[in-house]
């Protein structure tokens, strides 16, 4: 590794240089001055050169050091370890959204059902219930709520959401929005209102003609 050039300049210095500067420094004049303490003057700036050869050489030697590759090589950054979801539907609003299904707020469907009451209700399964309401823009929706909660609740309301949020076909209802509170354990799926009724009233002929 290359050293700065503050350091190549130091080293570069030889003894003669730097007395050279010391005897300028301190304007040596050897009229002016005794034989013994020139020798002692002498002798003193022949130690400081020593002692700064002796700093400039640790200087270096530990620089070297530092540049030196000592066969650790530095470990490649990891990316962090994501925590693992244990609750199969996520916090609100965290489900995949598309262009076509939007998340609602789970006011507007209570209020739009007035609180989930029975005579607000279209159908009844063993997994959930469903709604009629009008929401805040006018449109017309069934909401089916889900009443089995815990991990297979809440897989069935994936699958049914990933699946419908995904495919669209003339003969499939259209997913219009959804509500998913991980805190609160409420599922809802919202889907546009059929107003001709189910397949099984038609089959059936309770519908009247």
């Amino acid at each position: 590794m290359k050293l700065d050039s503050n350091s190549k300049k130091f080293h570069q210095l030889d003894s003669s240089s730097i007395e050279a500067q010391f005897q300028a420094r301190f304007k040596l004049d050897s009229s002016s001055i005794d034989p013994i303490q020139q020798g002692q003057l002498r002798k003193c700036l022949t130690t400081m050169t020593m002692i700064f050869f002796s700093v400039s050489y640790n200087i270096r030697a530990y620089n070297l050091f530092l540049c030196i590759p000592w066969g650790k090589a530095e470990a490649s950054p990891q990316e962090p370890i994501k925590p693992k979801n244990t609750d199969a539907v996520a916090q609100e609003g965290s489900l995949p959204r598309t262009s076509s299904t939007r998340f609602l707020q789970y006011e507007e469907l209570k209020d739009a059902t007035n609180n989930f009451e029975h005579a607000s209700t279209l159908g009844e399964g063993g997994f959930s219930r469903v709604f009629k309401c009008v929401l805040t823009d006018g449109t017309a929706v069934a909401i089916k709520r889900l009443i089995s909660g815990g991990p297979p609740g809440n897989r069935e309301f994936l699958v049914e959401f990933g699946m419908l949020s995904r495919l669209h076909h003339r003969n499939l209802v259209k997913l219009v929005g959804y509500y998913s509170s991980r805190d609160s354990s409420q599922n809802l799926l919202c889907y546009e209102l059929v107003p001709n009724g189910s397949l099984e009233a038609w089959l059936q002929g309770n519908l009247p003609l």
